[in-house]
């Protein structure tokens, strides 16, 4: 057997195993990896559309079921319409819920609403949280309210964040997100 048979001989079986590898299934596109727990909010950003924001959601563990169902309504209007999500499985340090605001079909609101166990852990939650969104700010403004509540807000790469821990409610602590009132 000359060389040049050879090397046909061994091309043969690698074609057909090229071919094999290209009639495969393609996997499912996977979500972006999940953020770390109290940061969701970067997930997403003003002026992203409503369907970016919907695929954003598989992100966040606790609200991706197994089944790989939605778990997003969206109420629509003819200028304005809104998203609100509700968590599949409580999850600690993650969204318990999610509003989302748009106007044309553009986020220009985002909410998050995390859930603690008591006020300990509310306010232990409230204090991880702003540290965690308060790197990237440009100037920070965190404030105790008359009623005991405590609140920040965060001017962040042309959004404007306010993280709320409200005293009237043992458990909530909220992140909003909107673009700044003032540029």
């Amino acid at each position: 057997m000359n060389v040049r048979s050879m090397k046909g001989l061994l091309l043969l079986p690698l074609l057909a195993a090229a071919a094999l590898l290209g009639c495969r299934d393609k996997p499912a596109a996977r979500p972006p990896p999940a953020p770390a727990a109290g940061a969701e909010i970067a997930l997403f950003q003003i002026g992203q559309s409503e369907a970016a924001v919907q695929q954003a959601l598989a992100a966040i563990p606790n609200f991706r079921p197994p089944d790989g169902a939605g778990s997003a309504a969206l109420r629509a209007g003819e200028k304005v319409s809104t998203l609100e999500a509700q968590a599949t499985r409580p999850a600690a340090d993650r969204p318990a819920a999610m509003r989302f605001r748009f106007e044309e079909r553009n986020l220009v609101q985002a909410e998050l609403t995390y859930r603690a166990a008591d006020a300990a852990a509310r306010g232990a939650l409230y204090d991880r949280m702003l540290d965690g969104l308060a790197g990237g700010a440009t100037h920070a403004t965190n404030q105790v309210l008359d009623w005991g509540g405590r609140v920040a807000w965060l001017h962040v790469s042309n959004r404007l964040l306010v993280v709320h821990e409200a005293r009237a409610d043992a458990r909530d602590v909220t992140v909003r997100m909107s673009a700044p009132v003032f540029r």
